[in-house]
């Protein structure tokens, strides 16, 4: 009987180390690192199908990597000033992306990224983001002529201005944009003065909602489901309100 107790308990303690083990190679074979970049990564984004994923940051540049080979299948040159934003199209063929240091908006072809529209006349881009259901582009960052906030709305085939969203007549001045699901609004977080979470209708080309908060809001998000808006910021609350 006794050795049956301790065959037992060594045929338990075997499969748990084995578990353990097969857990430990299940994890880490999830993990999958890619590696180009020479500092520090600022921002990345998939593509809408998910086998693509396009980074930007280190030297400068963008990096876009194959999810199922890791291997880098395009990047730009190094360039002057740091990449922080970027963002892909609905259709998935076009990236477009800026950052700091008198960047204009980049608007380049997802495969090759080979430039089709510079957008200039920024001095530096805060944020940027498609239209999840056309080729709208929005922008917010300082306009180089003023120094001044303003948020613009381009169509992203010919990089026309289509609407001025904001510009900035006082202290306020927007941080982050995000489009509604549906594409009929978009969302931005305002900082500094009349802080809260705007939102402007595309259809109507005019202020639909505006919620007032106590602090800064330096992010947006729209729920998938287009019924919740979040928005967070400098007073550690996350709000969410219905859109």
């Amino acid at each position: 009987m006794k050795n049956r107790k301790s065959h037992a308990l060594l045929t338990l303690i075997l499969f748990t180390f084995i578990g353990s083990l097969n857990a430990q190679t299940v994890f880490s074979d999830l993990s999958k690192n890619f590696q180009g970049h020479r500092t520090s990564v600022n921002k990345l984004v998939f593509s809408n199908d998910g086998n693509i994923l396009y980074t930007c940051g280190g030297a400068n540049q963008i990096l876009v990597f194959d999810i199922q080979s890791r291997e880098i299948i395009a990047r730009t040159e190094p360039g002057e000033s740091p990449i922080n934003e970027l963002d892909i199209n609905f259709e998935n063929n076009l990236l477009a992306y800026g950052g700091y240091n008198n960047s204009n908006v980049i608007i380049c072809n997802s495969e090759t990224l080979e430039t089709l529209i510079n957008i200039e006349g920024y001095s530096m881009i805060e944020d940027l983001c498609f239209s999840p259901t056309s080729n709208l582009l929005a922008v917010v960052g300082y306009e180089e002529s003023t120094e001044k906030q303003k948020i613009v709305i381009y169509n992203a085939d010919t990089g026309k201005e289509l609407n001025e969203v904001f510009r900035q007549t006082s202290e306020e001045f927007p941080v982050a944009v995000d489009f509604s699901p549906d594409g009929a609004f978009l969302a931005y977080g305002s900082c500094n003065y009349n802080q809260g979470i705007k939102i402007w209708s595309i259809s109507d080309k005019k202020l639909a909602k505006e919620i007032i908060t106590s602090n800064d809001i330096n992010d947006v998000e729209y729920s998938s489901d287009n019924i919740h808006i979040a928005g967070a910021g400098g007073d550690n609350i996350v709000y969410i309100i219905d859109s």
